[in-house]
């Protein structure tokens, strides 16, 4: 046998389901980074000892694209950065 619920239960049913899935839906579309190119683009190399001998990983986060890396980081490691300008390119920032 069905049970009848009254409506302001299941209008409060549907809306909480309504409100879940808007968050959850903006959750997911803000995750991703910034579409605005970067000033530089900035590569860490991670090594296993102070000699900065052993690469042991990388990071590498680029002036547009997704930022990517492998192995491990490490407390002994190098940065470099370089300028993401170029002057015969309009849409490059000037930083």
């Amino acid at each position: 046998m069905l049970r009848k619920l009254p409506i302001g239960r299941v209008f409060l049913k549907a809306l909480a389901v309504l409100v879940l899935v808007v968050v959850i839906g903006l959750a997911l579309g803000h995750s991703n980074r910034a579409s605005a190119k970067s000033c530089f683009s900035i590569e860490t190399d991670y090594y296993s000892d102070d000699s900065l001998t052993t690469l042991v990983g990388v990071r590498y986060i680029p002036c547009a694209g997704q930022p990517w890396q492998w192995g491990t980081t490490s407390p002994y490691y190098e940065t470099s950065t370089e300028s993401c300008y170029d002057p015969e390119n309009p849409y490059t920032p000037h930083c």
